[in-house]
């Protein structure tokens, strides 16, 4: 927090790989997040790790015990409501949550499963020297090119 709050000394961050498998308890903080306001997002979850999880570690009172302002506490919630945030891909389908609107798009998953079969496909990001960086998923080989801001 001490990188983004009260002053931002990070600036704003293109592609961002969420920390703590994207569960986000106590390493998604809503004003780093505000602050780094990052346009795409790779989550490095796994099937049942991470994603998906409900945040109860970031407390609703200040130290004076005034109410803070309300957060999303489902991860993938609370990446989609990032201002600028252009799209979240995802290493594994959330199996602890696997309510669709707490996953991203299944074209954007790298792994839907959780057997013995998985491939353990992997999602990378290229990035040209125009300022345009793609993001493909390896399952499907879908591909999504950005521009940087």
């Amino acid at each position: 927090m001490e990188l983004a709050c009260p002053a931002n000394k990070l600036g704003q961050v293109t592609l961002y790989q969420s920390s703590r498998h994207g569960s986000l308890d106590g390493a998604g903080a809503p004003a780093f997040l505000g602050a780094i306001r990052p346009q795409v997002v790779v989550v490095n979850n796994g099937p049942r790790k991470g994603l998906g999880q409900v945040d109860n570690t970031v407390k609703s009172l200040t130290p004076s015990g005034k109410r803070t302002a309300p957060y999303e506490k489902n991860s993938y919630q609370r990446l989609a409501k990032l201002p600028g945030i252009e799209d979240i891909w995802q290493q594994h389908l959330s199996l602890l949550d696997p309510d669709p609107s707490h996953n991203t798009g299944e074209n954007m998953i790298a792994n839907l499963e959780d057997t013995a079969e998985c491939t353990g496909h992997w999602i990378k990001a290229s990035v040209q020297q125009s300022g345009k960086f793609s993001v493909t998923n390896s399952r499907n080989g879908f591909s999504k090119t950005y521009l940087a801001r």
